[in-house]
């Protein structure tokens, strides 16, 4: 249902262009699986879109929500205006359910240069390298919000910690819950949690199914602002409201 949202809305979003989604982390992974493992995964995932046809998220706003989701929290959820300062009502809620994920803490280890390097688009004019970076975290969230990079001949710069995890990849830098640590020449980070962080935890929402949660009480966890129809119209409210 999170995944139906979010491609509709997209696809309308994009009705001018000549493609809906990337195959990337930009939208939904797309990856090579073998014919017995994809035939596993194909049955289930075919039985789940036809017991949920046509269901949808809307917002407050009476449109399709663009319900976004994410490998592992680590422990809370962002808010879309945390994540990327846009006003989608996408709000930050606290998931104990996600560490559950064996890989849900990571390190990332950089060579000066190399970090200088991956930065090196943000220098100032005549600076090779990174003296000093500085998380900056908003009052009571557990999510970096900016980075301070400090380089060589002074001058300094901050970036949005989405922004700076981008430089560094995604896949090597998974989340904005981290710590820095400088270690001699080198930089370390000790982080949790894997993607964005918006809307709707895999892991958390995976181990709130195998303990027999009901799909709209885990879609009211993450999304407790939408509600959920059918495309025809028909409200179907949630576990704990009353159908409209």
């Amino acid at each position: 249902i999170a995944t139906r949202s979010y491609t509709i809305a997209v696809m309308k979003a994009r009705s001018e262009k000549s493609y809906h989604l990337e195959s990337t982390v930009m939208d939904q992974v797309y990856s090579f699986l073998s014919d017995e493992e994809l035939q596993s995964r194909f049955d289930k995932i075919t039985e789940a879109v036809r017991l949920t046809r046509g269901q949808v998220l809307e917002s407050t706003k009476k449109n399709i929500l663009k319900a976004y989701y994410h490998a592992d929290c680590g422990g809370e959820t962002a808010s879309a205006h945390e994540a990327w300062a846009t006003n989608e009502e996408l709000v930050s809620v606290k998931d104990n359910s996600c560490p559950q994920n064996p890989k849900a803490r990571w390190n990332l280890s950089l060579s000066n240069n190399d970090l200088s390097q991956r930065l090196k688009k943000w220098a100032p004019t005549g600076a090779q390298k990174i003296t000093q970076l500085k998380s900056i975290t908003n009052s009571g969230r557990v999510r970096v919000a900016q980075v301070e990079m400090t380089w060589d001949h002074g001058g300094s710069k901050k970036i949005e910690a989405s922004i700076f995890r981008e430089a560094l990849g995604f896949f090597d830098f998974k989340s904005t819950q981290f710590k820095i640590l400088n270690i001699g020449d080198d930089w370390r980070f000790d982080g949790r949690g894997f993607g964005h962080g918006v809307g709707l935890c895999q892991w958390g929402s995976r181990y709130l199914g195998q303990q027999g949660l009901e799909y709209r009480k885990i879609l009211e966890h993450y999304f407790p602002k939408a509600q959920l129809k059918i495309l025809d119209g028909t409200m179907l409210g949630f576990v704990n409201q009353k159908p409209l």
